[in-house]
């Protein structure tokens, strides 16, 4: 399937390897990453629409290198999901590190 979906598309590309865990496979994916930016997401992972425009504009409007993003733990209901740890406005924050 994975094949068949890289050969569709010429953005996609296929890289295999030997088990070696999420770490081996995120070097790898750094490794081959040929793009400006980076991001990283797990299997288990749900993501916000605006989840890219959020960490890029956080970084153009700190002039920053790096950004990041909490997260909120959820659970699965019969009709969806159930947020455990509900987020606010209150709890945004933003911290620039400056190494100079």
């Amino acid at each position: 399937m994975c094949e068949e979906f890289a050969k569709q598309d010429p953005l996609v590309r296929l890289i295999v390897q030997r088990n070696g865990g999420a770490a081996a496979a995120r070097n790898m994916g750094i490794l081959n990453a040929k793009g400006e930016y980076l991001t990283f997401v797990d299997s288990d992972d749900c993501l916000d629409a605006d989840y890219l425009q959020v960490l890029y504009d956080a970084m153009v409007e700190n002039e920053a290198d790096m950004s990041m993003v909490n997260y909120r733990l959820f659970e699965p209901t019969e009709r969806g999901v159930k947020f455990v740890n509900y987020i606010t406005a209150d709890d945004v924050e933003t911290m620039v590190l400056d190494p100079r």
